[in-house]
């Protein structure tokens, strides 16, 4: 048996049915060895075997190895500990990348006021991690300016458009020609306005810092280093059961757990004279 449609060892619950639980059955069949042996039976008979096929038969691909009572077959506890391990830091990369990301937005505001240059806080071992984004700033500004222009423009001309609506007689020709010559024109200032700021907004988001690069999240892979520790690579970053009791020993929970206020005690120290860092 293998992770598939439906996954559990115990039931016939399917994956849908895990993700919402709110339209679960009320009553989802048992699995039992004679179940397990009857749908690989099934799917060596009539599907000839094949992988492909196992959601047709409850993903029973291979034979029961041993021939124990399925209610008597409990959850290793290191896999427990490792899925729980794995979700938690996850949750606690997460937290700390929106701190990243406020910590971004804010650094935008304190540039645009002009009272710090780029250079003095890019110089800076924790901020200079968002060098691709400052960079994108003056790009993303160009475009937004373009458009605050536009904006401009496009009020003159829905106000000369309202005029016109006001002031055209009813059964003139020209001035209907006219009216819906100023609509297209509004229409293509609106369209050009909106392009621009969108190439804007993705110029932003393309130098957005990613999860793993900012001051806060770029600090979590050097504290498990320091305890040589380290996320596999090809198992969606997971980790491995010593691994696991490593990190969950004291000294190594606060040294993930003071990340935050070592980064940002850091930050003010360095620049208290430039800028006071708003968390």
């Amino acid at each position: 048996m293998r992770p598939g449609l439906t996954p559990c060892l115990w039931c016939h619950i399917t994956q849908e049915e895990i993700r919402d639980k709110d339209n679960c059955r009320l009553r989802i069949p048992p699995r039992t060895l004679n179940s397990l042996a009857e749908d690989h039976l099934k799917i060596v008979r009539d599907g000839k075997g094949a992988h492909k096929l196992a959601k047709l038969y409850h993903n029973a691909i291979a034979p029961v190895m041993f021939d124990v009572p399925i209610d008597q077959v409990v959850i290793p506890g290191l896999h427990i500990s490792l899925g729980i391990y794995l979700k938690l830091f996850k949750l606690m990369e997460d937290e700390l990348h929106d701190i990243d990301l406020k910590l971004q937005t804010y650094l935008t505001a304190v540039l645009e006021e002009g009272e710090v240059t780029k250079e003095e806080l890019l110089a800076d071992e924790h901020l200079g991690r968002f060098k691709a984004y400052v960079s994108a700033i003056d790009e993303a500004r160009a475009l937004d300016d373009k458009a605050d222009a536009l904006e401009e423009e496009l009020e003159e001309e829905e106000s000369q458009l309202a005029w016109l609506a006001y002031s055209s007689g009813a059964g003139d020709e020209m001035a209907e020609a006219v009216f819906q010559e100023a609509c297209s024109t509004v229409q293509d200032l609106y369209e050009e306005k909106e392009k621009l700021r969108e190439k804007a907004a993705e110029v932003r988001k393309k130098a957005s810092v990613k999860v793993g690069q900012g001051p806060l999240t770029s600090q979590l892979d050097p504290v498990l280093q320091k305890f040589r520790v380290q996320r596999q690579a090809y198992h969606s970053q997971s980790f491995i059961g010593n691994h696991v009791n490593t990190m969950l020993q004291d000294k190594a929970i606060d040294e993930l757990t003071s990340v935050t206020s070592s980064v940002v005690s850091s930050l003010m120290d360095n620049n208290r004279s430039k800028v006071q860092v708003a968390f």
